[in-house]
């Protein structure tokens, strides 16, 4: 497995992370808190692989998605009823704050500054980014030398979280009667999801279209280089469609999602209708929207270290399904995107539905092995997968087959 996490400092958060843990070879549980729904799954290590051993799925109520620090009690609840619904073993939990909760910045230090890393980029923030360290949480990437007008810089992604929002988020994990071991990000899960067979040395694309933002990562070297969250995701895509057909967003949500079991069950070609129609315009133009950005993004990368241009790259969340806007990026943003779910993993996998190891495709390993559904379909749950690789053993230690 990669060593992604080795550059994310995760400072303020000691407090969750732990390094003794009773089960060698089960993982945490992976723990990813959306905007929409909560999705649980742990992995465990045997001497064939690693092997889904639970997950769990919950939709957010309504009232809670737009203030869930309000709701403390309500979601702790909710998160208990899900694990206790699920044969998880042991309360242990990686968590990571909402991708919409965190504010990221590229910053760039002198060499001469950046010799305590850690101190460097505190009193940046604090300085010329006006996030005191008494009220903001950050984590960073250290993304290594770039060059700045020929002039050498350490390249630093921060990313600043209120301290109230951290603590909140540690006390309803505690509330849910889990214990903490570790507060990741979403790009390190993501790239650690798709394991080093995927994420070569070449640069790739991770995009992360979610409902309510969408998240860009490239990597390079098996790390993180960049990351950019864009205000736009499935959500606009429902509002969208519901103003041109004059329906509410949830009316919107559900065409949308029986378009695409009407499209998937039939192999014939679906006539154009009213709200296809709508759906394609509505996505199409999200798609260009999110090209643009991608575009500016590859340049700012293959400037700033000197390399060429991704060409390759993964797209997983809702986002992932809507064949137009998938289309439409592979065709305009100079990208080719991939499915998660036609990735083929080279772990050895086996399921709880299996009495042999099998090389699995992705696809075939999420279906039989987690609960997916319309909300959360295979592409979703990359995040909670690689949150659940964190300090799941790889088989390195001697168990690898």
């Amino acid at each position: 497995m990669m060593n992604l996490g080795k550059k994310i400092r995760r400072m303020g958060l000691e407090s969750s992370l732990c390094t003794h843990r009773r089960d060698q070879r089960a993982g945490p549980i992976g723990l990813d808190f959306g905007s929409r729904c909560i999705k649980a799954v742990q992995l465990r290590r045997d001497d064939f692989g690693h092997m889904t051993m639970a997950s769990e799925i919950k939709d957010v109520p309504g009232d809670i998605q737009n203030d869930w620090q309000g709701h403390l009690d309500k979601l702790a609840a909710l998160i208990k009823e899900m694990i206790a619904a699920g044969d998880f073993l042991g309360r242990e939990v990686v968590g990571c704050i909402p991708d919409r909760l965190l504010e990221y910045r590229n910053i760039r230090l002198t060499p001469e500054s950046s010799g305590d890393l850690d101190s460097a980029v505190l009193d940046y923030a604090a300085t010329e980014m006006k996030l005191p360290p008494d009220q903001f949480t950050i984590q960073f990437y250290d993304c290594g030398e770039v060059w700045d007008h020929d002039e050498s810089r350490r390249e630093i992604i921060a990313m600043a979280a209120p301290v109230p929002v951290v603590d909140d988020y540690l006390s309803l994990l505690k509330r849910s009667g889990l214990l903490p071991v570790a507060v990741d990000a979403i790009p390190t899960a993501l790239a650690r999801s798709l394991g080093t067979s995927a994420i070569d040395d070449a640069p790739h694309v991770l995009l992360d279209v979610g409902y309510r933002s969408t998240c860009l990562t490239i990597t390079h070297h098996n790390e993180i280089r960049f990351v950019k969250r864009f205000e736009t995701g499935m959500g606009l895509l429902d509002q969208g469609v519901a103003d041109t057909l004059d329906l509410s967003v949830e009316q919107a949500e559900g065409l949308r999602r029986q378009t695409h079991r009407n499209t998937h069950d039939s192999a014939e070609d679906q006539p154009i209708d009213p709200i296809s129609d709508a759906i394609s315009a509505t996505a199409t133009r999200q798609g260009e929207q999110l090209v643009q950005g991608i575009t500016k993004c590859l340049q700012y990368f293959s400037v700033t270290f000197r390399e060429s241009r991704p060409n390759h790259g993964f797209i997983f969340g809702g986002g992932a399904q809507e064949k137009v806007l998938v289309d439409l990026l592979n065709e305009k943003s100079g990208v080719h995107f991939e499915s998660v779910e036609s990735l083929a993993k080279t772990d050895w996998v086996r399921t709880a539905q299996q009495s042999s190891p099998k090389l699995l495709g992705q696809a075939e390993w999420v279906r039989s092995a987690l609960a997916v559904s319309d909300v959360a379909p295979p592409s979703t749950w990359a995040v909670a997968v690689g949150l659940a690789l964190n300090f799941t053993p790889t088989g390195d230690e001697g168990n690898n087959p």
